[in-house]
């Protein structure tokens, strides 16, 4: 979907993976980058503090997390 240009689409199809696996630490940095996408800045930001939350020690997050707020 995402190559296909179906961005909502595939931010589902995502999220279905996170609701069956929630330590989907990698789906959840691309559900983000959609979000920047679809310019769901705030969106992206609550995500990356679920994941943060969930996985402390996940450098990407923390990189992920200072771009959105510059």
């Amino acid at each position: 979907y995402e190559k296909e240009g179906g961005i909502r689409r595939a931010i589902y199809e995502y999220l279905t993976v996170i609701e069956i696996n929630k330590v989907e630490y990698e789906t959840m940095l691309k559900i983000i980058s959609l979000l920047e996408v679809l310019d769901q800045k705030e969106e992206a930001i609550e995500l990356l503090d679920r994941l943060i939350t969930l996985q402390k020690g996940y450098p990407e997050a923390y990189i992920r997390y200072a771009e959105l707020l510059e």
